[in-house]
């Protein structure tokens, strides 16, 4: 029996030295965190100062068609309105989302939208620069459905998949829109704290909108009212009609494993995101019986997060975590291993303040892909 003690006795305290180490990993990290979400916080509120908000009579119903011809007179007007706060009947004034609380939750929705924004940052693949900027655009865009009454719960004859609305977002900010549609009762809560009902969301871009020219017709409408609205609106969020395209903002895969080098048993791993090219966002030796699990872990620690469920995928099929490399014959230079990070977790996570999925401002992609 001593001797099995023995035998026991060596590997049981290296396993407890890694833990050890792993647990000052992840106080590192939480603290990071912590010090990340307040610099996050900052920039918001930096942001909301420098952007016009312009006051809302809760009874005012906006010609949308009418935004079709810009005047520039009521252009003018707008630009030397007094930057206010923007206004519910009957609710204390709010800036805009960075003050809204829930009553039942005591959650604030600066909270609320970091998340937001994170998710599309795990699931597109965006920067934070992009993420926030997208961020405030779609803020834009509620307040001016919010405004016009555009709720969108209208059918156009018998073709339920076809909406009934006048204000259409731009690809980015319905990309953000379909993020935060995924946690219905987040989306619900946040709908009517900020617009007084739930809005209806129906695929514009890739979905079944009516004729493209009626589409075009509409946004135009939707920009030339935003110029009016908010003077110094993000032109590049808020592209043109024809440069709403797919893959100029879609990244189905956010990030992807890359073999660039082979030697003997050994390659090496470049991690990167789909919007950042050829940048290699980390370097991974591995080998042939490296896990995708592994993989994994690799890409929680480069977002900053203590887990994260994602999905391996080759040749469009999903890859088990627990197999090795060389279960999937990878490993020739130039293969690649699509990631699909699934943000679901992250709002657990999130909820539980035990980490925060900010990675360092100074790191921010400055561009749009």
């Amino acid at each position: 029996m001593g001797y099995v003690l023995d035998g026991l006795a060596g590997p049981c305290q290296k396993r407890l030295e890694e833990i050890l180490v792993e647990v000052k990993q992840c106080e590192r990290q939480v603290s990071e965190a912590k010090d990340n979400l307040k610099e996050a916080r900052q920039h918001l509120k930096d942001m909301e100062q420098r952007h016009e908000v312009i006051d809302v009579d809760a009874d005012e119903v906006i010609d949308v068609d009418a935004a079709g011809d810009d005047d520039e007179s009521t252009q003018t007007q707008q630009q030397q309105t007094k930057k206010q706060r923007l206004t519910h009947a009957g609710e204390t004034p709010i800036a805009s989302f960075l003050d809204v609380r829930c009553n039942n939750r005591k959650r604030r929705w600066d909270d609320s939208a970091l998340l937001l924004a994170n998710r599309c940052v795990v699931n597109y693949g965006w920067g934070w620069n992009m993420a926030l900027r997208v961020l405030v655009a779609y803020r834009e865009f509620l307040a001016l459905k919010r405004e016009a009454k555009d709720w969108g719960d209208e059918s156009l004859g018998d073709d339920d998949d076809v909406i009934k609305t006048s204000l259409l977002p731009s690809r980015p900010v319905e990309m953000m829109w379909q993020q935060h549609v995924l946690d219905n009762e987040e989306y619900s809560e946040d709908m009517t704290r900020l617009c007084g009902r739930t809005l209806t969301y129906k695929p514009v871009w890739d979905g079944l909108f009516g004729a493209e020219r009626e589409k075009e017709r509409k946004y135009q409408a939707t920009l030339n009212l935003l110029k009016r609205r908010f003077s110094n609106a993000d032109e590049e969020i808020w592209c043109p009609f024809d440069d709403n395209k797919p893959d100029l903002f879609s990244n189905p895969a956010a990030f992807e494993f890359v073999v660039t080098t082979k030697e003997g048993d050994e390659l090496m791993l470049s991690l990167r995101s789909k919007c950042s090219g050829e940048k290699d966002l980390l370097l991974c030796k591995v080998n042939g019986q490296t896990r995708i699990s592994e993989l994994e872990r690799a890409l929680a620690t480069k977002l900053g997060i203590a887990t994260l469920e994602s999905r391996f995928v080759l040749d469009g099929e999903k890859i088990n975590n627990d197999s090795t490399l060389d279960d999937n014959d990878f490993g020739e230079v130039g293969e690649c291993i699509p990631v699909h990070p699934v943000a679901t977790q992250l709002i657990d996570i999130f909820r539980a303040r035990a980490f925060i999925a900010m990675p360092n401002w100074s790191n921010s992609a400055s561009n749009l892909h």
